[in-house]
């Protein structure tokens, strides 16, 4: 199992399903377990923004793999293509 660190912003105007966007994530990779924003050493910090404002505060938050900022559905086979690459 990998921790992945979910941290969403303030969801003031989201533009896609920020929850099924993570949904289908983990659906994709049944490793991939998700945890708050603030655990220890996550695998991957996942920060999913609603819209391209990108305001979610994540610059204190590392995963071990790397930190993804999402503001949109389309990047979904983009984070898809890095997790496949770091696991």
């Amino acid at each position: 199992m990998k921790a992945m660190a979910i941290k969403y912003c303030g969801g003031c105007n989201p533009r896609f399903d920020r929850v099924g966007f993570v949904s289908r994530l983990i659906e994709k990779f049944p490793e991939l377990v998700a945890v708050p924003s603030d655990a220890v050493e996550p695998w991957l910090v996942l920060v999913v923004c609603g819209c391209c404002s990108c305001c979610a505060e994540h610059e204190d938050m590392a995963g071990l793999v790397g930190t993804i900022v999402v503001c949109d559905d389309g990047e979904f086979d983009k984070v898809c293509a890095f997790v496949r690459e770091v696991m």
